[in-house]
């Protein structure tokens, strides 16, 4: 097998189970390149997508990327590249960089405008397993600051959470970021007698009492998916 098009589409044989889409997930890439892959108008894959994809098809990652020795995966090879001195600059492929940002937002308007967003600190790594094993797709996926106490102790001021913004499905006790009146907050959405609520999960309800969640003074960003804290 001379050409990554066609190891490709051997190891898809191999494993059936799994798909185009699914590769470009686990690379965090648009499902265009890995069409390019698979077209032959992309002859090599590198860097840390190679090492990506053959976790994802289970193969070795030099049979991949050469189409010499066995297809089987090798776990020596992968240790190797786990182990490797990551240069200035350079991304460890066992994390996946989201964007630490603060929001801009506009009362009852439906949606973010990350390109007026402000960086607010460095981005948070999130694991690449966690995001391959939830189907999270990278650039869906933005970073904020916790605001206050309401939360605690789920979650405390300045822990850092992960939105999943393709993720706007409201479903009971889960938390999510809500633009609340042109605000961004983070709340547990709780259903009560038809209605939904912005719950806080900080015991003292009387300085955080919930509020109604109805209509354009309420819109989902996206669900909480990840978060990163020095509360232990």
């Amino acid at each position: 097998m001379n050409t990554l098009a066609e190891r490709l589409q051997a190891a898809f044989e191999r494993r059936p189970d799994l798909t185009q889409s699914g590769l470009a997930k686990a690379c965090g890439i648009k499902a265009p390149s890995v069409a390019d892959w698979l077209s032959g108008r992309t002859k090599k894959i590198e860097g840390a997508n190679l090492l990506l994809a053959a976790q994802y098809l289970d193969v070795n990652p030099w049979w991949l990327a050469t189409g010499k020795g066995q297809i089987e995966s090798s776990p020596n090879a992968l240790k190797v590249s786990r182990v490797h001195a990551l240069e200035e600059g350079e991304e460890d492929p066992r994390f996946v960089p989201i964007r630490t940002v603060k929001l801009q937002l506009q009362a009852g308007v439906n949606g973010i405008a990350l390109d007026k967003s402000v960086e607010d600190g460095p981005p948070l790594y999130m694991p690449r397993h966690v995001v391959q094993r939830h189907g999270y797709v990278p650039g869906d996926l933005i970073a904020i600051k916790v605001r206050g106490g309401s939360m605690e102790p789920t979650l405390y001021e300045d822990d850092i959470v992960v939105i999943n913004t393709a993720d706007k499905t409201i479903k009971d006790n889960q938390v999510y970021a809500v633009n609340y009146e042109g605000e961004d907050v983070v709340k547990r959405l709780v259903r009560d007698n038809g209605d939904w609520w912005l719950s806080s999960d900080n015991p003292d309800q009387r300085r955080y009492p919930r509020k109604l969640c109805r209509g354009g003074g309420c819109v989902v960003i996206g669900r909480i998916v990840y978060k990163q804290s020095e509360n232990i």
